[in-house]
């Protein structure tokens, strides 16, 4: 028995989407299809041994010469699956009789029901995508999954009585920035990373993934208005969207961004747009007029609605894409509204409006916006249960932390820097119950501080430390950088006590300062620390005893977070001290020494300019 390509032109589509049926297409032009892609159709013919059905390009199929059976079960093995995904294989051929299942787990599989003889099946292949791990800046997984097994001439063999060897195999890739800064597509191996043909540069922070599509803005170097791309994660299917007429979407607002469901919302030339990856056009009213946008834009997803800064009000889009205009309190325009923060099912944020600053909350269940205080120059506006804290300006204070009480609407400010100068609070986060902010309280000690929201609650989390920077909460710590009484730069950890608070880098296995910035990935924080010849790529769990060194002395000095696949972390690395220059490259590691490697260099560093 053999299985022998009948039909050929495979349309990629996506959402069941059939396939263009064109003869005599080749063994070589197969795979290539079958490659490309989130959803792979593959249109074959089941021809019983010895004869029976129809024969395809190069006769009919080859057997023992005996009497075919009337009946073939369909089975396979799957591989490359990444976990807590799943891939659902569909016969969509009409009168079918296999049944379309769902698999979550590498190995062999079967179809409930059997294939008669000379009955067509067309294989529809969709593979849902990992979990975004990391945040804006860190890229999405795209996973894709494709048929193997067709041989140069387009035929699969099989057995007397089954198809055995249907084999799939699923790979997931992810996009890394190259040492001039272009993205390249890797599946996190050396020949697996590939240059994407975008030749511009791209933004990290615009990646979302829809319907099996990475989705990302780019842009020339120096210019500010971006360019709307997609890629299935590959070379070939990486290509601009485009809007229903063929214009390219080339002049979007950077950070002005927000994904519901499988869609993504952008501004581009002063109007809302939306994008499913594949195509992009713009959003109107109930009217049919484009939604136009303010100069600083502002969009953001609450439940199963997006919230958008229209000009004069907010309006509300629903995951069908219907559209209503938040009324305003008291009637009128709304101002120019910025620091979008969302709580529950309450979005905060501040307005300015003829000269005056205020704080408002609008209320998404009954779509209702009220006044909550009047505070200049309000940011990092931060919710903790029934307080919301800011940092803001009030005549006698300078910039200083204040709190509103969102039962009572009481405003304080907690003067943690006496007189006109403040404190300048920044890196405001919560944990467990407090908060916790980066702050001076005289002319010369900057440190981290802790508050309950109270006046006598509010106080320095150490005296042993200064200068921190990069308040990152993990699990049930709070990680930092900061120096020590040597002024050497240190990881630190806090559980919020006093005795729980310490520098990690500076007791136990890895005594070494460090250098840059901490970075969250999987369940370990990384950072360089430099050490007796040269400087180590390392981690921590919040321990002296689990802070470790992962490479041998290098010339390593920076690391980005790039992804997190099959349990590998992926990290864009740079390294100063090779013979041939500066450089930069993958790595790959699972938290330990052993299983930390260098993957692929990216590049020469020299001459590399800022986007």
């Amino acid at each position: 028995m053999k299985m022998r390509d009948q039909m050929g032109g495979l349309a990629q589509t996506t959402g069941g989407v059939r396939s263009s049926r064109n003869k005599g297409h080749r063994g070589d032009r197969w795979r290539d299809l079958l490659s490309v892609g989130l959803v792979t159709v593959a249109t074959s013919l089941l021809v019983a041994c010895g004869g029976g059905g129809s024969g395809g390009s190069g006769g009919g199929g080859v057997g023992d010469g005996g009497d075919a059976p009337a009946n073939y079960s369909v089975e396979g093995t799957l591989n490359g699956l990444a976990a807590g995904t799943e891939l659902v294989v569909s016969n969509v051929a009409s009168g079918s009789d296999l049944s379309t299942i769902t698999l979550k787990e590498n190995g062999a599989f079967s179809f409930d029901g059997q294939l008669k003889a000379g009955q067509p099946y067309d294989f529809q292949l969709a593979a849902t995508s990992p979990v975004h791990e990391g945040g804006a800046g860190y890229s999405p997984v795209v996973q894709r999954c494709a048929l193997q097994g067709v041989d140069a001439n387009g035929i699969a063999q099989g057995e007397a009585d089954a198809f055995r060897n249907l084999k799939i195999d699923c790979s997931g890739n992810f996009v890394v920035l190259n040492a001039a800064g272009l993205p390249m597509i890797s599946d996190g191996t050396a020949q697996g990373t590939l240059p994407l043909d975008v030749g511009t540069r791209i933004d990290p922070a615009s990646f979302a993934l829809l319907n099996g599509r990475l989705v990302f803005f780019a842009r020339q170097m120096g210019e500010t208005p971006s360019r709307l791309w997609s890629s299935d994660g590959t070379p070939e299917g990486t290509r601009e969207v485009l809007d229903p007429t063929g214009k390219t979407i080339d002049n979007i607002s950077a950070n002005a961004q927000a994904q519901l469901g499988d869609r993504l919302y952008m501004v581009n030339r002063g109007t809302l747009w939306v994008t499913d990856g594949v195509t992009a056009q713009a959003v109107t009213d109930a009217a049919g007029d484009p939604i136009s946008m303010p100069s600083e834009p502002a969009l953001v997803t609450v439940g199963d609605d997006l919230y958008v800064s229209s000009i004069g009000h907010f309006v509300v889009i629903d995951q069908q894409r219907n559209v209503q205009q938040v009324a305003n309190p008291e009637g009128g325009d709304l101002g120019n509204v910025s620091n979008l923060t969302v709580a529950g099912n309450r979005l905060f944020f501040q307005e300015t409006y003829s000269g005056s600053e205020s704080i408002l909350v609008l209320d998404t269940q009954d779509r209702t916006i009220r006044w909550l205080a009047d505070v200049s120059a309000a940011r990092s506006i931060t919710p903790m249960g029934d307080q919301l804290f800011f940092v803001g300006s009030k005549s006698g204070y300078g910039f200083e932390l204040g709190v509103i009480d969102l039962s009572s609407g009481a405003v304080e400010f907690q003067d943690i820097f006496p007189g006109l100068q403040g404190s300048y609070p920044e890196s405001l986060v919560v944990m467990d119950g407090k908060l916790y902010f980066i702050a001076s309280g005289d002319e010369t000690t900057r440190t981290v501080w802790v508050s309950d929201g109270t006046q006598a609650g509010t106080a320095v989390l150490s005296p042993a430390l200064h200068r921190p920077q990069g308040l990152l909460v993990h699990g049930n710590k709070l990680f930092f950088t900061a120096l020590d009484s040597q002024d050497d730069l240190q990881v630190w950890r806090t559980d919020g006590s006093l005795g729980g608070t310490y520098p990690v880098t500076s007791l136990g296995n890895l005594q070494a300062p460090i250098l840059g910035n901490l970075v969250v990935a999987g369940d370990g924080v990384y950072f360089i620390a430099s050490v007796p010849g040269g400087r180590v790529f390392s981690r921590t769990g919040g321990e002296p005893a689990n802070t470790i060194a992962l490479t041998q002395p290098s010339g390593y000095y920076a690391a980005e977070f790039c992804a997190v696949k099959d349990g590998q972390a992926f990290f864009a690395v740079q390294d100063d001290r090779s013979s041939g220059g500066p450089f930069q490259a993958l790595l790959s590691t699972d938290g330990t020494p052993v299983g930390t490697e260098q993957v692929v260099s990216l590049g020469s560093l020299a001459g590399r300019s800022a986007p």
